[in-house]
């Protein structure tokens, strides 16, 4: 029906943005580390040759600027990469990239996140995974827009055989029926009309509890993953 249409058009776009991501890391950043290199190389030989230290050589203060530019690009790329598909979801599991992008969260927005987390492995697979990633990433993104807050407090834990991922801030909230009584373009602009979508795809749960003035708390549901397909994470 719709529900698996959706669902499936939305892991091939994650397909696509892991191959991208994986070509990003693979040609563009080590390229970028081998150009870093390889001006290192000219500059200490010019020192050598002209036999003074960098600070006194022209030329060496506009290759160590150069370096300096790379190193920006090299960080810049590293965060379009996790942007696009982090690899750490793959490789350590949905509540290490929670925690690894909270990080980034709070040096980008100096919005304090803290994370309790109750559970060692969540034990989703891939689609499940990378929802909860995605929604995650929203929900802090709506925060920064809306919420007008200084921090964000995050709790992951296991109720019963769900996942539940909960969100609380103190900013200055909303009224959830008037949210979602706006039209459907305005909510996806927000991001809670994808995020509703995306836990219909999964079968789980999207709550939101808010009061003007009062903060808000977004739970996020999720049946654990039974069999195998889970066993990565």
């Amino acid at each position: 029906g719709r529900e698996l249409l959706s669902l499936s058009l939305s892991m091939a776009e994650e397909r696509e943005r892991k191959d991208l991501s994986r070509l990003l890391h693979e040609e563009l950043a080590q390229n970028l580390a081998l150009v870093h290199l390889k001006i290192a190389e000219v500059e200490d030989s010019t020192c050598q040759v002209m036999q003074k230290p960098r600070c006194q050589i022209d030329c060496c203060q506009e290759l160590n600027n150069t370096k300096e530019l790379i190193d920006l690009m090299i960080s810049q790329v590293r965060t379009m990469i996790f942007d696009l598909y982090p690899a750490i979801l793959d490789d350590q599991g949905l509540i290490p990239a929670i925690r690894w992008y909270a990080s980034h969260y709070m040096d980008q927005t100096g919005i304090k996140v803290t994370i309790f987390d109750h559970i060692e492995h969540a034990n989703l697979g891939e689609t499940k995974r990378i929802y909860l990633y995605r929604s995650f990433k929203e929900l802090l993104h709506n925060i920064t827009k809306h919420a007008e807050c200084s921090e964000v407090v995050v709790s992951i834990k296991k109720r019963d055989n769900n996942i539940r991922l909960i969100i609380d801030d103190e900013g200055k909230g909303f009224d959830p029926q008037t949210v979602f009584a706006v039209d459907r373009s305005h909510l996806h602009g927000i991001g809670l009309a994808t995020i509703q979508e995306w836990m219909n795809d999964i079968g789980g749960e999207f709550i939101i509890e808010s009061t003007p003035g009062q903060g808000t708390r977004v739970i996020l549901d999720v049946p654990v993953t039974t069999g195998t397909e889970g066993e990565n994470d």
